[in-house]
Order: C-alpha cells, then sequence, then structure tokens
C-alpha cells in the first residue's frame, strides 16, 4: 500500500478505521501491529511520516479527550466528540445529547458508523452542547415568563420561541434565555402608563379575536407602529397589552356597522350577548331570565317583526354583577378559561 504513494495509504487507514466494529473499536485493536510499532518507536525519528499519518486518521475518526497522548502526541484540544463523550462531559443522558445532535443537524438520522464512531465536531457545536444542561420543560418556561399555556404555544407554532428540539421524549426543551430576552425587549419598548380602559387587549386576545398572528404584532412593536402596555394587575410576558385600535388599523379591518335589522334601538338581541360571553348553547339566556336570575326584555325585530328577546346596557351591567362566565373570567384575571375552570372545581366551586 505504500508503494502507491501517501494518499492512497490514509484512504487505507480511513477504510479500515469506518469498518471497525463489535470490540474492534478502539485504534490499537484497529490497527493492529501498525499501532503497536509505531507505539514502540516513539523516539526513534525516521518513524516520524509514518506516525502522522496514522495519527491524522485516529483524530479525525475516534473522539479523543483533550490531553490524551496519540502516537507521541498531546492532543491540546479536543476536535471530536460522540453522544457518550459529550453526555459525559456536560452530566446529561446519551441519549438526549444523541436526539438534540441528530435534530441540530450534527448527526445524521441514519448513522451506519458503529456507536462509538458516530462523532461530531466538538468546536462547532460546543455552543450547543453548552445549553443542554440549562434546557427546562414547560412549566418552568411558563412560570419564568409569566405566559399562559396557550401564549407559550402560539410563540412556538409561530416559530417567535423555539425549542431546542422537537423530540416528543424531551421532557425539557426550553431555553430559558429565550423566553427572558422576549419579556425583557418588551419591557424595554412599552409606554411607561399602564394599559388601563377597555381599549386594551393581551396579544393572544388580539390574534384571536383578528386573525392577526403574534408575530406580526411584534414586529409593529419594534418598528412603534404599535404601543404596548403593561396590565398593572399582571406580570411577565400575559401582562402586555396592545391598543384595539391599533390591532384593527394593522389588519386593514373597518370598524363594523350594523344593519338596520341586526339590533333594536333598545338594545341587543340576548342570543348575540350570550355568544359575547362565550355561552354559545341555544337557549341558554332566555332559560335564565324565564328563571328571574337574568335581567332582559322581549321586543318586535324591526325587520322580522318576531317577538326577540334583548338586553339593555344596564342589563348587561346587572348580569355581570352576580355571573362570571369563563370567557369572562380569562378577559378580567388573564388566565385561560380552562386554568379559571380548574381552579373552580378544585376549590369545589360548582358551576350555577
Amino acid at each position: 500500500m505504500l508503494s502507491q504513494g501517501e494518499a492512497a495509504f490514509r484512504q487505507a487507514l480511513r477504510d479500515l478505521a469506518r469498518s471497525s466494529g463489535g470490540t474492534q473499536i478502539a485504534p490499537r485493536q484497529t490497527f493492529g501491529k501498525l499501532y503497536v510499532a509505531l507505539d514502540d518507536y516513539l523516539t526513534d525519528s525516521a518513524f516520524d511520516p509514518f506516525r502522522t499519518i496514522p495519527r491524522d486518521c485516529i483524530l479525525e475518526t475516534w473522539p479523543v479527550a483533550a490531553g490524551e497522548r496519540v502516537l507521541g502526541e498531546v492532543l491540546p484540544a479536543r476536535r471530536l466528540h460522540n453522544p457518550r463523550t459529550a453526555a459525559n462531559e456536560i452530566g446529561v443522558s446519551t441519549k438526549l445529547v444523541e436526539q438534540i445532535m441528530t435534530d441540530a443537524g450534527a448527526l445524521p438520522a441514519a448513522d451506519p458508523r458503529p456507536f462509538a464512531l458516530r462523532t461530531f465536531d466538538a468546536a462547532e457545536y460546543a455552543w450547543l452542547l453548552a445549553e443542554i444542561p440549562t434546557l427546562v420543560g414547560r412549566g418552568d418556561m411558563l412560570a419564568a415568563m409569566g405566559a399562559t399555556e396557550a401564549q407559550l404555544r402560539t410563540l412556538r407554532e409561530e416559530k417567535i420561541i423555539r425549542p431546542l428540539t422537537k423530540h416528543p421524549r424531551v421532557k425539557a426543551p426550553w431555553q430559558l434565555a429565550d423566553g427572558l430576552a422576549l419579556v425583557a425587549e418588551l419591557h424595554a419598548l412599552m409606554q411607561p402608563d399602564p394599559a388601563d380602559g377597555s381599549g386594551w387587549e393581551g396579544l393572544q386576545f388580539a390574534k384571536r379575536r383578528t386573525g392577526l398572528p403574534v408575530g406580526a404584532m411584534l414586529n409593529a412593536i419594534r418598528e412603534r407602529r404599535m404601543r404596548v402596555a403593561r396590565d398593572p394587575g399582571q406580570s411577565g410576558y400575559r401582562s402586555f397589552m396592545v391598543l384595539k385600535a391599533e390591532v384593527d388599523s394593522l389588519t386593514g379591518a373597518r370598524p363594523h356597522v350594523r344593519r338596520r335589522d341586526e339590533t333594536a334601538a333598545a338594545g341587543q338581541p340576548a342570543s348575540v350577548f350570550a355568544n359575547s360571553i362565550g355561552m354559545r348553547r341555544r337557549g341558554w339566556y332566555p332559560a335564565l331570565h324565564q328563571a328571574g336570575h337574568a335581567p332582559a326584555f322581549w321586543n318586535r325585530h324591526p325587520v322580522t317583526r318576531r317577538a326577540v328577546l334583548y338586553v339593555s346596557e344596564d342589563d348587561k351591567a346587572k348580569f355581570h354583577r352576580p355571573f362570571l362566565t369563563p370567557a369572562t373570567m380569562q378577559s378580567e384575571f388573564g388566565l385561560h378559561c380552562q386554568t379559571c375552570t380548574a381552579r373552580l372545581r378544585a376549590a369545589g366551586v360548582r358551576p350555577f
């Protein structure tokens, strides 16, 4: 093989290294007598050229640690990691490193190499390895950001905040720094006056109402085309509010003008009001009214002339004093409606 030149010798060693399997994984076992002979004659300078070529092959194939001696030379810095050596170094499971590195493209999903030789560039992915021990689960991420599950889900779906890995078995894929950076950015951009009054709404509510992506609103805030303020009764990401009028302006929506037949002059149809507070079951409000629990009045529809149950603004105010619905709790307290109902159930509160 040496008679065919250095390039052929290097290629032969690479082929031999890549064919390693079973117990023949370490360089000494893979290269056999060649390795032993070169290691035995370390002081013989005549063998230096022959040591250099196998040494290069070893360092580009095996995950040799910094400080290890390879055929007479000490490696000053690690060049390669495999999932096991990386996991041992950062103190996490081998499987976690393998999953994250595969997602990042450091390792191919289908890798024919023996597990010990499934290596990746240690320097190139040092930043990623440093992040892995700091990853947190969903609960810790929500608590640190002050966000709801729906808000975090939206941020993930719109790729505003991305988990380090999408593997379903990884229970702690989130980087706290990403969430905290977004909250800090919004704090820096918000106006000093608090968001008080009905003209403000949370980013998640604005998305639900208009269909406008949260990412589009964040871009508008960064470009100073939309104001952001903080609800003094909340903290963290969920406390940030935007003006409804500015959201509507961003969507290009025009104020809705009701047709004459949609509303009677005296009030709003009870069914429309019920839908607005999340109670969409047919006949729900009329049943409450008939039982004497909800104020309303009957009037003729201005077009069909059929009798329709209406509520005035005063009726709405009277209804809201004793009653809360999941939708109004979400709006009032900034918590997801399912969170509100779960807490009520846990406290033994029964629905009316």
